[in-house]
């Protein structure tokens, strides 16, 4: 099976992978929590770029997909 190549847009948001990770470290306090939040931000980013316009600041709109699924999750502890 051939791995399948990353699309340009893709490659942009792992340039910023590592300042979202760090953003998510300090929400989280967590290393692995903060890997699997960051990794989620960037799935949810490549899903909505099929559906709106990708913003020019593309960092600026990968830490707030980022913070809102945080939020999210902190959302669903509270709830249970």
């Amino acid at each position: 099976m051939k791995a399948r190549k990353p699309n340009s847009l893709e490659k942009r948001l792992r340039r910023h992978a590592a300042v979202a990770a760090r953003f998510a470290q300090r929400l989280c306090g967590d290393r692995a929590q903060a890997r699997a939040l960051t990794r989620r931000a960037i799935q949810v980013a490549l899903q909505r770029a099929r559906f709106v316009p990708v913003p020019r600041d593309l960092r600026a709109w990968l830490l707030t997909l980022l913070f809102h699924q945080f939020l999210l999750t902190r959302a669903r502890c509270f709830a249970a």
